[in-house]
């Protein structure tokens, strides 16, 4: 945060403008599959895999673990001597967006949809419009997580909703998208996707398209009594003039913001209580 003393702060743009939208960063789906099992399984299914290789070709058995092995030192040393420079001298446009900034940085944008340019004096957000941020999350409480009845559903319509909003990110007015893996449980079966909004009423613009209204209504239809093992949750957070949120979660323990506590106070200022989110309706 700058301090109030002091010369205004110039911000001096990174990435140049384009005509073509820049592509989004894509899901590395291994790393999906991974989570998806704790660590005891995946040492128990490589260990089951050298088993039947001892047997079947023990003459063998020893050449693939020691090729892996042999493949991950020579990346790590390739990738440790050509690590870039930590301080560059300058930032070269374009500026790769999967490389780390070795310089203080802050998300700066044009002040409204309409305009190319971001004024270098402008603080970081969206200050003319605001900015809604959506966390989108679903949770797999089958023993078999990815592999359970209905998560290669919820998978399909889940992707086909994510394709549609970033194809159509500029009508949508989707900004950026992220995605990421619980570690509250031993499976990593929570998934949890970030979106931002220019206005709430861009990402009421999606929600009531087809391709979501399509995937909410197999949810509902499968998912959505009691027993079910896929739980789907999603808040909202509006910034700006006449910002709020909102966190509805089915199927779901409390998470996020749902996991918040809030501590209640008597008359002589102890502590009398904590209270945790979460109402039935």
């Amino acid at each position: 945060m700058e301090g109030s003393k002091g010369p205004r702060k110039e911000y001096a743009r990174i990435f140049a403008p384009s005509e073509a939208m820049p592509p989004f960063a894509p899901i590395y789906g291994p790393v999906m599959l991974k989570n998806a099992f704790t660590l005891r399984s995946l040492l128990l299914i490589g260990a089951l895999l050298q088993c039947l290789l001892t047997l079947v070709l023990p003459r063998y058995a020893l050449l693939p673990p020691l090729l892996l092995l042999l493949h991950t030192i020579t990346s790590t040393i390739h990738s440790t001597l050509t690590l870039p420079s930590r301080n560059p001298p300058a930032l070269p446009l374009p500026y790769s967006p999967y490389t780390p900034l070795s310089t203080r940085s802050s998300p700066v944008f044009p002040p409204s949809p309409a305009t190319t340019t971001a004024a270098p004096h402008l603080p970081p957000g969206l200050p003319a419009t605001g900015l809604v941020t959506l966390h989108l999350c679903v949770r797999f409480s089958h023993p078999l997580g990815l592999l359970s009845p209905g998560a290669r559903d919820i998978g399909a319509h889940f992707s086909a909703c994510n394709d549609r909003l970033l194809a159509a990110a500029s009508p949508f007015h989707c900004l950026g998208y992220s995605s990421w893996t619980g570690t509250t449980h031993a499976a990593n079966n929570t998934l949890l996707s970030v979106y931002y909004f220019r206005s709430a009423a861009d990402l009421h613009a999606f929600a009531h398209d087809a391709t979501h209204r399509r995937a909410w209504e197999w949810y509902s239809e499968s998912q959505g009594k009691g027993g079910a093992t896929i739980g789907v949750y999603h808040e909202t957070f509006a910034t700006g003039e006449g910002g709020g949120w909102e966190a509805i979660g089915l199927n779901m323990e409390p998470t996020l913001l749902g996991a918040a506590r809030v501590r209640g106070e008597g008359g002589s200022g102890r502590v009398r209580w904590w209270m945790r989110g979460g109402m039935q309706g």
